[in-house]
């Protein structure tokens, strides 16, 4: 798969200075050339009706030449980042993933599944601070993921547990870059139950850890509850449904993520938790025959 990505006419005007954020300046660069970006993958699946039986796999590679990176140069003593766009080489990420799905009786109520994914990968940006010109920084990425889950269909009533740790480490050369090695943790249940009149309750419930981040704000623990009642109405093409999300309000409104460059981003949620209600109307219009149509 190839694919050629232009830069954008406004990344090459270099007159163009964007000052809306004080604190981020933007300027363009004449010189800047397409990006042209390949990938190579191999799936493989597999499926045994008769044992509800499943096995997938799949590995990845990608590489993108003159990559447009928006690097910067950093002022400690103001604060302010002068953002110029360049192209740069060097990035690129491979990945492979495997799933194994099976019933573990004959009536198929009880199944298990595992999924496994690991990543490496190179990050390439430029940098530079107190207005010296930027250098091109490195950033070594590894991550591996394993996900468990454990369910049971007893007629009426389904329920699952589930599992999932994730690991990533981030090294660099850079004398200034601060080695990143953390764990993230998932793992709660959930389960619904079709209850008399119609109605459907669902709900889980789920806690999400973080350990091994540098900032104490980021190792936190997060027991998020959310539950969803519904009822089908009119032959069931009206859905009436109540959900709530976060009903305990753990959830805070700004999420802290770590970039492919082991630098942490911030994002600013507006609604962490809320209650909402949904109607849902199913319109489905048949054509007419035409003269000859079976």
């Amino acid at each position: 798969n190839r694919n050629v990505n232009t830069t954008g006419l406004v990344n090459t005007i270099p007159w163009l200075e964007d000052n809306t954020d004080p604190l981020n300046k933007f300027k363009g660069a004449p010189d800047l050339d397409n990006s042209t970006y390949y990938k190579i993958s191999y799936s493989h699946y597999r499926y045994n009706t008769e044992r509800e039986r499943q096995i997938n796999y799949d590995v990845n590679y990608e590489t993108t030449c003159n990559s447009l990176a928006y690097g910067y140069v950093y002022d400690k003593n103001t604060g302010i980042k002068t953002i110029t766009p360049e192209n740069v080489n060097g990035n690129w990420d491979a990945w492979g993933g495997f799933n194994y799905y099976f019933a573990l009786d004959k009536g198929h109520n009880w199944t298990f599944s595992t999924y496994t994914v690991f990543n490496l990968g190179n990050n390439v940006d430029m940098i530079g601070v107190n207005n010296e010109s930027a250098q091109r920084s490195v950033v070594h990425n590894k991550n591996l993921m394993e996900s468990l889950n454990l369910s049971v269909n007893l007629k009426k009533i389904r329920l699952s547990a589930i599992s999932e740790v994730s690991w990533y480490n981030a090294t660099s050369s850079r004398a200034d870059f601060n080695t990143v090695n953390v764990e993230n943790y998932k793992y709660g249940i959930n389960g619904s139950y079709q209850m008399p009149l119609q109605f459907d309750l669902s709900t889980d419930l789920t806690m999400y850890s973080r350990r091994g981040y540098q900032s104490s704000s980021m190792n936190t623990n997060d027991f998020v509850w959310n539950a969803r009642l519904s009822k089908s109405i009119l032959s069931n093409n009206i859905i009436l449904s109540l959900e709530g999300f976060d009903l305990l309000h753990r959830l805070s409104n700004v999420t802290r993520t770590i970039n492919g460059q082991g630098r942490v981003e911030r994002f600013t949620n507006v609604i962490p938790s809320y209650l909402m209600f949904h109607c849902t109307y199913r319109l489905n219009i048949q054509p007419k025959k035409r003269p000859g149509d079976e």
